[in-house]
């Protein structure tokens, strides 16, 4: 069996003709290059998806997506056959406007890592970077890219062997060590696209959290950790890290500027653990998120580390992954449960102060956010679904099971908690929601596709509903 790849007019929502077809296989390593309009300062507007990279029998293509009412026509990048899986991190560094980007991917062949660059040819050699320039280092990994603030261009990369983090231009010539590290001892808190914000760097190495400025070009010691960071989040001025240090699980707060100290926001907060994955930490714009080993949620101010406790919900509370990483544009916390009158389904959010709790009953989260008109560019290039939101897509219509969604598709404001507009209505089918990935993108811009499991089809796991629609009233379009 096979999935066709398509596209769809991002005026109207209309198919068009098939533009290739994908192995099943091959349907888990479809990924979105998301751009836009850079202002040359920091900021980019009317986000949208640039590009589609896919792979296919071992090689891997791109399909331009704006492409002003033509159908895209893909192209084969590099000459790589070997291609193992294009993993969901597979975007190491991106052009502010995203029309460049560097991919970093797995081929059979000796087990080798390997990198393509989005504006290869199909006679493009892939890039192996090899063993490190410096004596005593390992293998080339990179762990960034850097962008000038001007142009968006990628100026130069940030990378490791083993033994040290060194900058290279971007061509991967003329290497520098800019930090020197014990064996095992580096790493990127949360994840390189966290890590990156908009005017440094920051990472752990040997047990202190330091920061490379990029103007200054040059590393500086931000605050000793004592152990490996559990999780991190950055918002548009601060980078927070969250490690279980001497007073319990402790979060730090950073400045994203080139005299950064880091400074105690709460300690000894003790959030409830997984196993196997990092203790659960959201925001909203001026509150971190954390659920305590009570299954409580609480609200820690970014400004001065005071905390609110908005208790438990019956049932279930899944705030974290319903906020995002990124969170909303507002303060607002937003969660779900069961009416245990009803055993209707409730979509619920409350402001992270605690005040003005409101709650849509029969309504669930159908796990696509809508995108603010203006990002800053290190919050744009995150992948999918991730990015602060303005709006949220809930289903509504006196839903009883968490996995399903009918009714009214409708956006919900991030700052209010209420129906902002009905997008459009699902109809009779059953849908199910869709997890962020090559069929769902987590987020839309202005306007997007989203995809729904259809469970109405019996004995078929693989039918999906795909719909167009925009961040606007009545915008819903069912594709054929």
């Amino acid at each position: 069996m096979s999935y066709t790849l398509s596209a769809v007019d991002e005026l109207d929502g209309k198919k068009g003709a098939t533009i290739d077809t994908l192995p099943i296989a091959a349907s888990t390593g479809v990924l979105r290059i998301r751009g836009g309009d850079y202002d040359g300062a920091g900021n980019i507007s009317k986000v949208v998806t640039k590009f589609v990279v896919y792979s296919k029998n071992g090689g891997v293509y791109k399909l331009p997506m704006q492409t002003d009412g033509f159908a895209p026509v893909p192209t084969r990048l590099s000459t790589e056959a070997n291609l193992v899986a294009l993993p969901a991190g597979a975007v190491i560094a991106q052009t502010f406007s995203g029309d460049e980007a560097l991919l970093r991917y797995d081929s059979s062949v000796l087990g080798q890592t390997r990198y393509i660059r989005l504006s290869m040819t199909p006679t493009s050699a892939p890039l192996n970077l090899g063993p490190s320039p410096f004596i005593g280092g390992g293998s080339q990994q990179v762990v960034a890219g850097i962008n000038d603030i001007a142009s968006g261009a990628i100026v130069f990369y940030l990378l490791t062997d083993g033994a040290r983090m060194y900058r290279t231009d971007s061509s991967f010539q003329n290497p520098f060590i800019l930090q020197p590290y014990s064996a095992g001892a580096f790493q990127v808190p949360g994840a390189p696209s966290v890590a990156r914000m908009g005017k440094g760097f920051f990472f752990v190495s040997d047990g202190v959290l330091r920061r490379y400025d990029y103007a200054e070009r040059d590393v500086r010691s931000v605050f000793g950790l004592t152990t490996t960071a559990a999780n991190a989040l950055a918002d548009d001025t601060h980078f927070y890290v969250l490690y279980d240090g001497p007073a319990g699980f402790t979060i730090v707060k950073s400045p994203d500027t080139l005299d950064s100290r880091g400074v105690i926001l709460a300690s000894n907060i003790a959030p409830a653990s997984i196993t196997g994955a990092a203790p659960r930490f959201a925001q909203t714009k001026d509150h971190l998120i954390f659920l305590n080993a009570s299954g409580q949620a609480v609200a820690v101010r970014k400004s001065d580390g005071a905390q609110t406790n908005l208790g438990g919900i019956a049932g279930d509370w899944d705030t974290i992954s319903t906020q995002g990483l990124d969170g909303p544009i507002g303060n607002r916390v937003f969660y779900s449960k069961t009416d245990a009158a009803s055993g209707k389904r409730v979509f619920g959010s409350v402001n992270a102060d605690g005040t003005d709790r409101k709650e849509i009953i029969g309504a669930v989260f159908a796990g696509v956010r809508g995108l603010p008109g203006t990002l800053g560019v290190h919050r744009s290039q995150i992948g999918d679904a991730r990015g602060p939101f303005s709006r949220l897509l809930v289903a509504v219509g006196d839903i009883t099971n968490a996995a399903d969604l009918k009714g009214d598709l409708s956006w919900v404001s991030a700052t209010t908690g209420t129906v902002e507009f009905v997008a459009g209505s699902l109809g009779s089918a059953t849908l199910g929601v869709e997890p962020s990935g090559p069929f769902n993108p987590g987020w839309i811009g202005q306007a997007g596709t989203v995809t729904f499991a259809n469970k109405s089809v019996a004995g078929l796991g693989l039918v999906r509903n795909a719909y167009f629609l925009k961040q606007s009233a009545a915008s819903l379009v069912l594709i054929p």
